[in-house]
């Protein structure tokens, strides 16, 4: 991971876009301040299914067990 700060950024900003793609993680600073991260798209959708799965587990706690009826039910939804 490497800090950048915003100043730069605009001047090279094609040349971050290609270092997040190879995998680097940047860290747009201002005044030593850190405002935004630039992450590969990878990483985000990690990301997005750790945060699925905990909901999903979160949701299975919360609930009794489905019948078969009902998951049958859920299955042909839509399919009518």
């Amino acid at each position: 991971m490497s800090d950048v700060q915003t100043a730069d950024a605009k001047i090279q900003l094609s040349s971050l876009f290609d270092d997040a793609e190879r995998g680097e993680t940047l860290v747009l600073t201002r005044h030593g301040r850190e405002i935004a991260t630039i992450s590969p798209e990878v990483v985000f959708q990690r990301c997005e299914v750790a945060e699925t799965l905990r909901e999903l587990t979160e949701f299975r706690r919360t609930r009794g067990r489905a019948t078969v009826e009902e998951i049958l039910s859920w299955r042909d939804e839509g399919r009518r």
